[in-house]
């Protein structure tokens, strides 16, 4: 024990080391954000009157730098939350050690007084089987460790198939906690229940993807979709420097919203097909990379991994879906909305 509370108490140093280390980052960023910002305003006042396309290479590297120092900021955000979601599984584990379960799920709603073992062996409740070992942390997890410690099974090489996967699991440390940081992380930035994808959701998506295709794969709404934005931001960066009129940003700006009135009805219809899933389905994407680009020795586990890539891998496929479903809550964003 004292071997596994002095790991756990290295990786929350560890933990705790990155998040300071990340939190300096983190305000850099801040500031040069800022001061890119600033700039912007500051290079179309002063050199407006320039008239020059010197002007122009400069403030789009400012609006470029901008944009990059607000990514690079957004990811040192999530890069802090998720060190920080490892710390407190460390600390949790300390505690667990100590004979601590206060800090997991106890599982009360489980006890079945009438069951032939569970309630006579404490497998569910306070100070319980379950409350010791569970690390679940999503719906379908918990429920499948429940069903576990409610059977019994019979079959001998299937418990030792089990046993020795169960095993291996117990030793990496380090996937174990990447793939539970990584599903409370996205819990945590989805305000909508996003613990599992129910039979709704998996009928949602299912429905959906067979109905015929209307805006992907035609080459018309390809090229649209770059060249409208594209034609939009020159004119307004020309109506800014005095190098055309403005009436024809607005030109641009009323065409675009033409387009989007023409199919927002049938958009709408689309989106509704799905609801709000993008936050389900970036969570199972994480979590699925992480299980495809593991490796595992045991028989058991392999098996389940291999199940993954069956016709090809399936983080691949989920991450094209997730990008499509991004998209369409790319319109709810009011500034996004107007400037796409």
């Amino acid at each position: 024990m004292e071997g596994l509370s002095e790991l756990y108490q290295n990786r929350l140093s560890e933990n705790s080391r990155k998040i300071e280390s990340l939190q300096k980052k983190k305000i850099i960023f801040s500031v040069l954000r800022f001061v890119s910002f600033t700039s912007i305003f500051f290079v179309i006042y002063f050199f407006s009157e320039l008239n020059s396309y010197l002007s122009i290479v400069i403030l789009l590297f400012i609006i470029l730098a901008f944009a990059m120092f607000i990514k690079q900021f957004n990811s040192i955000k999530k890069q802090i939350k998720y060190n920080k979601i490892l710390r407190d599984l460390n600390k949790d584990e300390i505690e667990a050690l100590k004979g601590e379960t206060n800090q997991f799920h106890s599982g009360d709603e489980y006890i079945n007084f009438d069951h032939p073992f569970s309630y006579d062996m404490d497998i569910f409740g306070e100070a319980s089987l379950f409350a010791y070992i569970n690390r679940t942390t999503t719906i379908a997890g918990k429920k499948n460790l429940v069903n576990e410690l409610s059977i019994i099974r019979k079959d001998k090489k299937q418990i030792e198939l089990r046993q020795a996967a169960i095993k291996e699991f117990a030793e990496m440390i380090d996937f174990r906690q990447a793939f539970s940081a990584s599903s409370i992380l996205h819990e945590k930035q989805f305000k909508e229940s996003i613990q599992s994808i129910n039979d709704d959701v998996k009928n949602a998506l299912h429905n959906w993807s067979a109905n015929k295709l209307v805006f992907i794969h035609k080459t018309v709404w390809t090229v649209l979709l770059f060249l409208l934005p594209t034609v939009s931001l020159i004119l307004l960066l020309s109506g800014i420097l005095k190098i055309l009129p403005f009436s024809f940003m607005w030109l641009s700006f009323f065409l675009n919203l033409s387009v989007i009135g023409f199919f927002l009805k049938r958009t709408n219809h689309e989106h509704q097909k799905l609801g709000k899933r993008t936050g389900t389905l970036l969570k199972v994407k994480e979590l699925v990379k992480i299980l495809e680009f593991s490796e595992f020795k045991s028989d058991y586990a392999e098996t389940l991994r291999k199940q993954f890539l069956v016709n090809g891998s399936s983080f691949q496929r989920i991450q094209k879906l997730y990008k499509i479903l991004n998209a369409f809550d790319m319109r709810l964003n009011m500034i996004a909305g107007i400037l796409l």
